[in-house]
This record gives structure tokens, C-alpha cells and sequence, in this order.
């Protein structure tokens, strides 16, 4: 691993993370209208916990960074 692959990977991870909250946000704007604030933020906090669920598994399967050469 090379310091600019690490930066190229933390950076892209960010950039994701950056728009699902986006995403996020705009999807629970859109139920709130549809449905209230109440059932909105459940929407919300449920999606959240399954987001967190999926990460969880995802980073449990990659390698922890290491020193390259």
C-alpha cells in the first residue's frame, strides 16, 4: 500500500459516505412530506441501523491497512 492509494481509497470512502447521508436527507425530506415527521424519523433511524449493519459486515471482510514498499 502506498501512501497515495491510501489517500485515494480514504478519499473515495468519504465521498461515498458524503452522498448516502445526502441521499439520506433527501429521501427522508420526501417521506416526511408524504407521511409526517414522526413516521419520517422512523424511516430514518431504521435506515440508519441497516446502513450501520451493511458497513459492519463490509468492513469486517477487508484487510487492515498496511506499511508498502
Amino acid at each position: 500500500m502506498t501512501d497515495e492509494k491510501a489517500d485515494e481509497l480514504i478519499r473515495k470512502s468519504l465521498a461515498y459516505q458524503k452522498q448516502r447521508a445526502e441521499l439520506l436527507a433527501t429521501t427522508y425530506d420526501r417521506v416526511k412530506q408524504a407521511v409526517g415527521a414522526i413516521t419520517a424519523a422512523r424511516f430514518a433511524q431504521v435506515e440508519h441501523q441497516l446502513l450501520l449493519i451493511i458497513d459492519l459486515q463490509i468492513v469486517s471482510s477487508l484487510p487492515v491497512v498496511e506499511q508498502g514498499s
